[in-house]
């Protein structure tokens, strides 16, 4: 016998007390029907969704997509957004550019007004460089605001809507809506320009969060987008509505593991 001698069960001392003994309880088994649907067989995809979601990741690289997801429309902002860009650095080009013969006519006025020698300015040749410097500065300007304006956009898929922030050259963020809590969708056309140019701004709000909603500006075609994403969302909720009650038919009915894929909903 060791140091410490083992414990006897309760059904020991009974045996031993000539008392009936009563084997232990055995736990209830529990039927393969009344699994969670969580542990149950994912449901299968169908072969036009893989071929579509396959599509989308070779044309959209940079969209992260789930299984099943494939992008239904990719919207950028309208060009009109790149004329004010233009605009404003093409005329801060020419306003220094015109600088250098300007001032080659003014200098002598620019000495006798300022009452010095003439030969006190700097040269003609001297400002050609920095002022082509800072005109080459404005251009690279503009190269980045318009690198920025074009990353900003989003894309519409069949489960979601992902929205790429671009701040600045060095800055990006991404958000992702789930269509499911998609509350309502609108857009906004303010103005002849955005009439006749057919651009606006787009807003999404979701359940809960209806004062703050998502703002999507310079959308090109807003009718078209916000048409598209209704018809999204209301398949996206459909299914997921549909999902939810066969799972739950399924559970009460103590029907098997395997749902039907998703065409036969």
């Amino acid at each position: 016998m060791g140091l410490f001698s083992a414990r006897r069960t309760d059904y020991e001392i009974r045996s031993q007390d000539g008392a009936q003994s009563m084997p232990p309880a055995t736990q209830p088994t529990v039927p393969a029907s009344a699994t969670p649907l969580a542990s149950r067989q994912e449901l299968p995809i169908p072969a036009d969704l893989i071929a579509k979601h396959d599509e989308s990741l070779v044309k959209y690289p940079r969209v992260h997509l789930s299984k099943g997801e494939y992008v239904v429309m990719e919207v950028r902002r309208h060009p009109i957004g790149l004329l004010s860009i233009c605009f404003s650095i093409g005329l801060l080009v020419v306003a220094t550019l015109a600088l250098i013969p300007l001032y080659a006519a003014l200098r002598s006025g620019i000495a006798s007004t300022l009452s010095i020698p003439i030969s006190q300015l700097p040269s003609d040749a001297s400002i050609v460089l920095p002022l082509l410097a800072l005109a080459a500065l404005f251009v690279l300007g503009g190269f980045v605001a318009v690198y920025v304006y074009n990353g900003n956009m989003f894309y519409l898929t069949n489960e979601s809507i992902i929205q790429y922030i671009q701040s600045s050259i060095f800055s990006t963020n991404e958000q992702q809506i789930n269509l499911v809590n998609v509350d309502d969708v609108s857009y906004r056309q303010q103005g002849i320009l955005q009439q006749v140019l057919n651009y606006g701004t787009v807003r999404v709000s979701t359940e809960g969060d209806e004062r703050n909603p998502y703002v999507f500006a310079f959308v090109a075609k807003p009718q078209l987008v916000t048409r598209a994403i209704n018809d999204a969302m209301e398949e996206a909720t459909g299914f997921a509505v549909r999902y939810r009650q066969h799972g739950a038919r399924a559970e009460s009915e103590k029907v098997d593991s395997t749902l039907p894929p998703p065409e036969q909903f």
